[in-house]
């Protein structure tokens, strides 16, 4: 198989084999080494493990003679590219997941925000007018309803996080559907943007996520005064 067969060798072979093949370095390769070895693949696609294994020593260790051994290894090679595969795969993956969460990230910096922002806002209007009662429970008011919304939020990440690692459990129980949306529609957003929000009725079954999900994108890109349906 080594030199005679040269031409059945892969062209991307030919030149290892020939490195490999040399017997002028080969007791030098062999110096402190039992056996040196090399995988090639035929034209027909067959792999080989070449081997050569020191027989002999003379008094200073140096190699006199070799056994030269060819083993066909079709199907331990085939395992080895195919799991070589599977790890590039699994790298593509994880590459494409962190790419997918830093974006996620970045997006929802700019949500968190601006609730954060707003309580901020309504905190300092409190304290411009620390002697009117309507104005401190109308920022009151604000307040608790932009915090909730905050709060849906960063369920909403930890949620995803589960969801990733496996440890959401999702619940199989009856809901009022009536309750889901008017809860739903209650936004600071929407309130702020004066923007009217109207779900038309659906056989589909709809989940308080799906629907604040819908409702926060409504709310983010629709104009002011303007109906979404």
């Amino acid at each position: 198989m080594a030199k005679s067969n040269e031409d059945i060798v892969a062209p991307e072979f030919k030149a290892p084999l020939k490195i490999f093949n040399d017997l002028s370095t080969l007791p030098d390769r062999l110096k402190k080494h039992e056996s040196v070895s090399i995988d090639i693949r035929t034209t027909y696609n067959a792999w080989y493990l070449l081997r050569y294994i020191a027989k002999n020593r003379d008094s200073s260790g140096k190699v006199t003679s070799v056994l030269f051994v060819v083993l066909e290894n079709n199907e331990e090679k085939n395992k080895e590219l195919e799991y070589q595969c599977q790890l590039l795969l699994t790298a593509e993956d994880a590459k494409r997941a962190n790419i997918a969460k830093t974006d996620f990230l970045r997006r929802m910096s700019h949500d968190i925000r601006a609730p954060i922002n707003g309580i901020i806002g309504m905190l300092s209007i409190a304290e411009h007018y620390p002697d009117d009662l309507e104005k401190q429970s109308e920022c009151r008011a604000k307040i608790k309803q932009v915090s909730g919304f905050l709060l849906e939020l960063i369920n909403n990440i930890l949620d995803m996080n589960k969801l990733e690692s496996g440890r959401l459990v999702l619940e199989h129980k009856p809901f009022d559907l009536m309750d889901i949306l008017t809860r739903s529609i209650t936004s600071p957003i929407l309130t702020h943007r004066n923007t009217a929000l109207r779900f038309i009725p659906t056989t589909a079954v709809l989940n308080i996520r799906i629907l604040s999900a819908v409702r926060s994108t409504c709310a983010r890109y629709c104009r002011t005064s303007q109906e979404m349906r």
